[in-house]
């Protein structure tokens, strides 16, 4: 057994990917609750709304410089195939980022315009798709951790 670099960072990333899967249902279940939540009065709804997309904000961050750090880990490493499966995700995060309403709000989540359903959906669906790329990442760092440990 050998500890090199590339296992340390498929060790780190497992723990990071952890959190990131854990961001991740947090907002899917976030999504679920405004979807199927019963309607209150107007303004206790916006202000419920209000509320859950500011915690939402300070999530979106965090997850996009986890994932920046992945994919530095893996280019110093040297882990090109690695690399290659997370720079698409990375491309799609830096457009996200850059791409963030004009008027200073953070990347996503305005409270006016989630409750367009048209852009709730969009929002869901991005965090399903988000989560089972997580899952699958998970389970290929979890794989090749063990490879990278057992192969010296």
């Amino acid at each position: 057994m050998a500890f090199t670099f590339a296992a340390f960072c498929y060790m780190l990333t497992l723990v990071l990917c952890a959190a990131l899967i854990f961001f991740v249902i947090w907002q899917v279940s976030t999504a679920l609750k405004w979807i199927h939540t019963p309607s209150p009065a107007r303004r206790e709804r916006i202000l419920n709304i209000e509320r859950i997309c500011n915690l939402l904000r300070r999530l979106v961050v965090p997850e996009y410089s986890i994932h920046g750090l992945f994919c530095l880990m893996f280019m110093c490493a040297g882990e090109w195939v690695t690399l290659g499966l997370n720079i698409p995700l990375l491309f799609y995060h830096l457009w996200r980022f850059f791409h963030r309403p004009a008027d200073g709000s953070e990347v996503m989540y305005d409270p006016v315009s989630v409750m367009n359903a048209d852009i709730l959906n969009y929002c869901q669906k991005e965090s399903w798709c988000k989560l089972g790329f997580y899952l699958v990442s998970f389970f290929y760092y979890l794989y090749s951790m063990v490879y990278a440990l057992v192969s010296f």
